[in-house]
């Protein structure tokens, strides 16, 4: 059997694209991995086969352009199941059921659900946009072989849309020979995008009540260069340290370094029900981790005892909770609370036994 990965969006490293399904499926079938970065043709050191188109030059471009651009590169790939990762080449995927292709969609992200957090959009225009986006997953999905979904909450929208969903969750690969580190005191980080919606602006405002805080470590980039100028001028930014965006290794040993890992999404439509995949990696990694107190988050919490919640949307209440977990005395004991419940249950080597056994299905 062959595979082609197909993205017009993500890089050819991309970690659940490229570093867990496509490694993980080159096990067992022939896999290429066809990306529009610009980068040109390569054979990588698993014997993967990447193909590449020109980088869109906007975002109108990389909706409208590349995934026609896509399309007609799919073409020459007879016999191949084709596995697509973005929402904008949907359309395509429809295109090539027609052309008689299997086509599987990966659902990253709750689009719908998106769409109701954007700020650019007011009240009615983001509901009218949330619905038309629904109908048109609802028309156009229902054609496609398989959707494979990032989350069980996403299956749950998907399953109306389509007879074969299945949810093939975002845990770590599982790295057990990480070098054990010296944990710097007081110290806490966040490893991610950096957004409005993802809380920044009250985790820097909490800094200025935290007694214990040394530094918050932050590694990612800003969405918005006018929120970096307004974070900067609080006065909880000089307790930062700000990194910019780092490679996966480098990031993976500051976090190691670091006493506390921080996830105070805010509470917006698509927060509410997500996994962020940064959650697993920090207990894959032994940090304790200071995480929103949204339903599904504090009974993970509350279950495995490897963090504490918080409500994000209060600086205050976060400095307060922050100080709580650098004053206990058992961090140590979370941290290889959160590691056991990755190797026994969060892991990708699990979630891949399910995503094998789809391609297998398929006739």
């Amino acid at each position: 059997m062959k595979v082609l990965q197909v993205t017009s969006a993500h890089t050819r490293d991309d970690i659940r694209i490229y570093k867990k399904i496509s490694k993980s499926l080159n096990s067992h079938f022939k896999v290429s991995f066809l990306v529009a970065d610009g980068l040109g043709d390569q054979v990588t050191s698993h014997g993967i086969r990447v193909f590449s188109v020109n980088k869109p030059k906007s975002r109108l471009y990389r909706f409208l352009i590349t995934p026609i651009i896509l399309f007609f590169k799919i073409l020459n790939f007879k016999k191949h199941i084709i596995h697509l990762h973005d929402p904008e080449m949907i359309i395509v995927g429809l295109l090539l059921r027609i052309f008689g292709f299997y086509v599987i969609y990966d659902s990253h992200e709750d689009l719908p659900k998106q769409v109701l957090s954007k700020k650019y959009l007011n009240k009615y225009s983001s509901y009218f946009l949330h619905k038309s986006i629904l109908a048109f997953e609802r028309v156009f999905l229902h054609f496609f072989t398989a959707i494979i979904c990032a989350s069980e909450s996403i299956k749950n929208s998907m399953k109306l849309f389509n007879d074969t969903v299945i949810t093939v969750n975002n845990y770590p690969i599982i790295n057990d020979s990480f070098e054990k580190l010296e944990r710097d005191k007081n110290t806490a980080v966040y490893i991610g995008g950096i957004s409005e919606i993802r809380g920044i602006k009250e985790l820097v405002r909490s800094l200025e009540f935290s007694e214990k805080i040394n530094k918050l470590r932050l590694i990612g980039s800003f969405n918005d260069e006018n929120l970096y100028n307004e974070v900067k001028k609080m006065k909880g930014w000089e307790k930062v340290d700000y990194y910019g965006q780092l490679e996966h290794e480098k990031a993976n040993l500051i976090l190691r370094k670091s006493e506390v890992a921080v996830v105070t999404f805010l509470p917006v439509p698509n927060h509410l029900e997500s996994q962020p995949n940064k959650l697993f990696e920090y207990l894959e990694s032994k940090t304790p981790i200071l995480i929103s107190n949204f339903k599904i988050w504090k009974e993970f919490i509350d279950k495995y005892n490897c963090g504490l919640t918080v409500d994000p949307t209060n600086p205050q209440e976060i400095a307060s909770t922050l100080d709580k977990l650098f004053s206990t005395l058992n961090l140590n004991q979370m941290g290889e609370i959160g590691y056991k419940t990755i190797i026994d249950q969060y892991n990708w080597e699990n979630e891949s036994k399910k995503l094998i056994e789809l391609y297998n299905n398929i006739k």
